[in-house]
């Protein structure tokens, strides 16, 4: 099997929930197909759903010729943002969410602690995630406090500190 995302974050809710038809949020999604995390799922078990990044990925890679998820530009931090989740995801229960937010360049920041606090603000609530807070670059606060974050409103964590050997990174 083919898998479209860096660290084979697809290869997770497609085995874990093992489901058709289901809906994703994912949020930083850049490219439509290299280093997706929910291109596969489309692909193969013929989800859709909502990806959202800081860049229009509309102009850039011809989102909507590519992909059934619909495509929205914005910051992740944002009250826009929040918006964008209450109009396009609204109450329904998200199958997975995807979230990486960070800026790479001449100031490296994970925001993905941020981005978050916004999808919670916004109502979301999802049955698994894969978040990637890369606190071996970033320390371990972030980290904390998205852990504590979902752990307090019910959420079980399945894996912590995830570490792959052919990157030699930790998630």
């Amino acid at each position: 099997m083919t898998t479209y995302s860096c660290e084979k974050q697809d290869l997770f809710p497609f085995f874990l929930l093992d489901k058709e038809n289901g809906f994703f949020l994912d949020v930083a999604c850049a490219h439509p197909i290299n280093a997706s995390n929910t291109y596969l799922l489309e692909q193969q078990k013929n989800w859709t759903g909502v990806c959202v990044d800081i860049g229009d990925v509309e102009s850039l890679y011809s989102w909507s010729k590519i992909r059934k998820a619909k495509s929205f530009q914005a910051d992740a931090t944002s009250d826009e943002f929040v918006e964008i989740l209450k109009k396009s995801v609204g109450s329904r229960l998200v199958d997975y969410l995807s979230l990486d937010v960070d800026v790479g360049g001449y100031v490296e920041k994970n925001l993905t602690h941020l981005a978050l606090r916004r999808v919670l603000e916004a109502g979301i609530r999802f049955r698994c995630a894969t978040i990637e807070h890369e606190s071996f670059k970033y320390g371990e606060s972030a980290r904390n406090e998205m852990r504590d974050s979902l752990l307090s409103r019910g959420y079980v964590m399945l894996f912590e500190g995830l570490t792959f050997p052919e990157i030699g990174r930790a998630h």
